[in-house]
Protein backbone atom coordinates (compact mmCIF):
# COMPACT_ATOMS: atom_id res chain seq x y z
CA UNK A 1 0.00 0.00 0.00
CA UNK A 2 1.25 3.77 -0.86
CA UNK A 3 -0.50 6.94 -0.48
CA UNK A 4 -2.33 6.79 -3.91
CA UNK A 5 -3.68 3.29 -4.10
CA UNK A 6 -5.48 0.90 -2.16
CA UNK A 7 -4.95 -2.70 -2.68
CA UNK A 8 -7.70 -5.15 -0.61
CA UNK A 9 -7.85 -8.64 -0.54
CA UNK A 10 -10.67 -10.80 -1.20
CA UNK A 11 -13.15 -8.21 -2.00
CA UNK A 12 -14.65 -11.15 -3.88
CA UNK A 13 -14.69 -15.06 -3.41
CA UNK A 14 -14.61 -17.10 -6.25
CA UNK A 15 -17.52 -18.24 -6.94
CA UNK A 16 -18.52 -14.89 -6.68
CA UNK A 17 -16.10 -13.67 -9.73
CA UNK A 18 -16.82 -16.74 -11.90
CA UNK A 19 -20.60 -15.41 -11.82
CA UNK A 20 -19.32 -11.71 -12.97
CA UNK A 21 -17.09 -13.19 -15.47
CA UNK A 22 -19.81 -15.98 -16.92
CA UNK A 23 -22.48 -12.65 -16.83
CA UNK A 24 -20.13 -10.16 -18.04
CA UNK A 25 -19.09 -12.20 -21.34
CA UNK A 26 -22.64 -12.47 -22.55
CA UNK A 27 -22.81 -8.74 -24.38
CA UNK A 28 -19.37 -8.15 -24.92
CA UNK A 29 -18.21 -5.13 -27.67
CA UNK A 30 -14.71 -4.03 -28.54
CA UNK A 31 -13.66 -1.81 -26.09
CA UNK A 32 -13.81 2.06 -26.85
CA UNK A 33 -11.11 4.54 -26.03
CA UNK A 34 -13.91 7.38 -25.06
CA UNK A 35 -17.21 8.55 -26.61
CA UNK A 36 -18.30 12.46 -27.83
CA UNK A 37 -21.38 13.52 -27.63
CA UNK A 38 -23.26 15.62 -30.30
CA UNK A 39 -25.12 18.44 -30.37
CA UNK A 40 -28.23 16.65 -31.29
CA UNK A 41 -28.11 13.77 -28.50
CA UNK A 42 -26.31 11.48 -30.79
CA UNK A 43 -22.51 10.24 -29.75
CA UNK A 44 -19.61 9.01 -31.65
CA UNK A 45 -17.61 6.36 -30.49
CA UNK A 46 -14.03 6.01 -30.83
CA UNK A 47 -11.85 2.71 -30.86
CA UNK A 48 -8.68 2.91 -31.58
CA UNK A 49 -6.84 -0.82 -31.90
CA UNK A 50 -3.40 0.92 -30.74
CA UNK A 51 -4.47 2.11 -27.47
CA UNK A 52 -6.82 -0.13 -26.01
CA UNK A 53 -7.25 -3.76 -27.08
CA UNK A 54 -10.16 -5.59 -25.02
CA UNK A 55 -13.77 -6.60 -24.89
CA UNK A 56 -16.30 -4.88 -22.69
CA UNK A 57 -19.55 -5.16 -21.62
CA UNK A 58 -22.39 -3.05 -19.66
CA UNK A 59 -24.17 -5.36 -16.81
CA UNK A 60 -28.18 -4.92 -17.60
CA UNK A 61 -30.70 -3.47 -15.59
CA UNK A 62 -32.28 -7.11 -16.30
CA UNK A 63 -29.18 -9.21 -14.87
CA UNK A 64 -30.06 -11.69 -12.39
CA UNK A 65 -30.58 -10.91 -8.48
CA UNK A 66 -27.47 -12.43 -7.69
CA UNK A 67 -25.40 -10.53 -10.14
CA UNK A 68 -26.65 -7.18 -8.87
CA UNK A 69 -26.14 -8.39 -4.81
CA UNK A 70 -22.81 -8.79 -5.88
CA UNK A 71 -22.06 -5.39 -7.82
CA UNK A 72 -24.12 -4.06 -4.80
CA UNK A 73 -21.37 -5.33 -2.41
CA UNK A 74 -18.33 -4.32 -4.62
CA UNK A 75 -20.00 -0.70 -4.55
CA UNK A 76 -20.56 -0.40 -1.13
CA UNK A 77 -16.69 -1.75 -0.58
CA UNK A 78 -15.95 1.11 -3.05
CA UNK A 79 -17.57 3.60 -0.81
CA UNK A 80 -16.16 2.26 2.47
CA UNK A 81 -12.59 2.43 1.13
CA UNK A 82 -12.84 6.19 -0.26
CA UNK A 83 -14.60 6.93 3.24
CA UNK A 84 -11.99 5.47 5.01
CA UNK A 85 -8.85 5.14 3.51
CA UNK A 86 -9.07 8.30 1.04
CA UNK A 87 -11.12 10.37 3.48
CA UNK A 88 -13.96 11.15 1.33
CA UNK A 89 -17.44 10.37 -0.02
CA UNK A 90 -19.00 9.14 -2.69
CA UNK A 91 -21.78 10.38 -4.12
CA UNK A 92 -21.87 8.58 -7.37
CA UNK A 93 -20.55 5.70 -9.09
CA UNK A 94 -20.82 4.67 -12.79
CA UNK A 95 -22.17 1.51 -13.66
CA UNK A 96 -19.74 -1.15 -13.40
CA UNK A 97 -17.84 -2.30 -16.45
CA UNK A 98 -16.72 -5.61 -17.33
CA UNK A 99 -13.54 -5.85 -19.24
CA UNK A 100 -12.00 -8.97 -20.61
CA UNK A 101 -8.43 -9.50 -22.14
CA UNK A 102 -7.58 -12.41 -24.31
CA UNK A 103 -3.85 -12.99 -24.49
CA UNK A 104 -1.90 -9.77 -26.78
CA UNK A 105 -4.62 -7.52 -25.21
CA UNK A 106 -3.69 -4.21 -23.80
CA UNK A 107 -4.61 -0.62 -22.19
CA UNK A 108 -1.96 1.86 -22.50
CA UNK A 109 -0.70 4.40 -20.51
CA UNK A 110 -3.91 6.67 -19.87
CA UNK A 111 -6.01 8.14 -16.79
CA UNK A 112 -9.68 8.25 -15.88
CA UNK A 113 -10.30 11.30 -15.70
CA UNK A 114 -9.26 13.98 -18.94
CA UNK A 115 -11.18 15.78 -21.29
CA UNK A 116 -12.51 13.36 -24.33
CA UNK A 117 -13.30 15.07 -27.04
CA UNK A 118 -15.60 18.16 -26.45
CA UNK A 119 -16.23 16.80 -22.42
CA UNK A 120 -14.16 16.15 -19.39
CA UNK A 121 -14.95 13.03 -17.50
CA UNK A 122 -15.61 14.02 -14.19
CA UNK A 123 -14.45 11.09 -11.81
CA UNK A 124 -12.30 11.40 -8.40
CA UNK A 125 -11.71 7.49 -7.44
CA UNK A 126 -11.26 4.64 -9.74
CA UNK A 127 -11.64 0.77 -8.93
CA UNK A 128 -10.75 -2.44 -10.29
CA UNK A 129 -11.63 -5.81 -8.77
CA UNK A 130 -9.46 -8.53 -10.35
CA UNK A 131 -12.12 -11.53 -11.90
CA UNK A 132 -9.48 -13.99 -13.11
CA UNK A 133 -7.34 -16.78 -11.25
CA UNK A 134 -3.92 -16.20 -12.07
CA UNK A 135 -3.76 -19.53 -13.49
CA UNK A 136 -5.55 -18.24 -16.59
CA UNK A 137 -2.67 -15.41 -17.64
CA UNK A 138 0.94 -15.55 -16.56
CA UNK A 139 1.79 -11.91 -17.29
CA UNK A 140 0.66 -9.01 -17.50
CA UNK A 141 -1.94 -6.56 -15.67
CA UNK A 142 -2.24 -3.39 -14.14
CA UNK A 143 0.41 -1.04 -13.46
CA UNK A 144 0.92 2.74 -12.26
CA UNK A 145 3.55 5.45 -13.08
CA UNK A 146 4.03 6.80 -9.70
CA UNK A 147 6.28 10.27 -9.47
CA UNK A 148 9.14 9.97 -6.74
CA UNK A 149 10.50 12.97 -5.19
CA UNK A 150 12.31 14.73 -7.96
CA UNK A 151 9.32 13.93 -10.70
CA UNK A 152 10.51 10.48 -11.97
CA UNK A 153 7.62 8.30 -12.29
CA UNK A 154 8.56 4.47 -11.17
CA UNK A 155 6.29 2.16 -12.65
CA UNK A 156 4.35 -0.23 -9.65
CA UNK A 157 3.24 -3.56 -10.72
CA UNK A 158 0.05 -4.60 -8.90
CA UNK A 159 0.17 -8.05 -7.79
CA UNK A 160 -2.85 -9.57 -8.93
CA UNK A 161 -5.24 -12.23 -7.02
CA UNK A 162 -9.09 -13.20 -7.39
CA UNK A 163 -11.13 -10.81 -5.86
CA UNK A 164 -8.51 -8.38 -5.16
CA UNK A 165 -9.80 -5.02 -5.27
CA UNK A 166 -7.28 -1.58 -6.04
CA UNK A 167 -8.72 1.37 -5.65
CA UNK A 168 -6.68 4.54 -6.87
CA UNK A 169 -6.99 8.35 -7.75
CA UNK A 170 -8.81 8.64 -11.33
CA UNK A 171 -6.18 11.29 -12.41
CA UNK A 172 -3.09 8.93 -11.98
CA UNK A 173 -1.41 7.21 -14.86
CA UNK A 174 -1.63 4.00 -15.34
CA UNK A 175 -2.07 1.25 -17.58
CA UNK A 176 -3.02 -2.80 -18.42
CA UNK A 177 0.28 -4.56 -19.78
CA UNK A 178 0.04 -6.68 -22.48
CA UNK A 179 -1.23 -10.33 -21.85
CA UNK A 180 0.11 -13.56 -21.95
CA UNK A 181 -2.01 -16.49 -20.89
CA UNK A 182 -5.34 -17.18 -22.21
CA UNK A 183 -7.89 -14.66 -20.28
CA UNK A 184 -7.68 -11.83 -17.80
CA UNK A 185 -11.47 -10.32 -16.36
CA UNK A 186 -11.66 -7.21 -14.32
CA UNK A 187 -14.36 -5.32 -13.27
CA UNK A 188 -13.87 -1.35 -13.24
CA UNK A 189 -15.99 1.79 -11.71
CA UNK A 190 -15.87 4.62 -10.93
CA UNK A 191 -16.75 7.49 -8.70
CA UNK A 192 -17.40 10.85 -7.79
CA UNK A 193 -18.00 13.48 -4.92
CA UNK A 194 -20.49 14.90 -7.41
CA UNK A 195 -23.72 13.82 -8.43
CA UNK A 196 -22.42 12.96 -12.27
CA UNK A 197 -22.43 9.05 -11.87
CA UNK A 198 -25.47 6.67 -11.94
CA UNK A 199 -25.80 5.42 -7.98
CA UNK A 200 -25.83 1.76 -7.51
Amino acid sequence: MIANYFEGQNALTKDECELLIREGKINMNDSLVYSISNSDGSSDEIINKKSRSSKTAIYENNSSDEVKKVLDKVAGIFREIAFYYFRFPLCSIESPQFVHYVEGDFFSWHTDCAPRGHEFIDRDLSASVILSSRSDYEYGGLEFAVPDSINVFNIHRIQEEQGKIIVFHSNMNHRVSSIFGKERSSLVLWGSRNYGGKNI
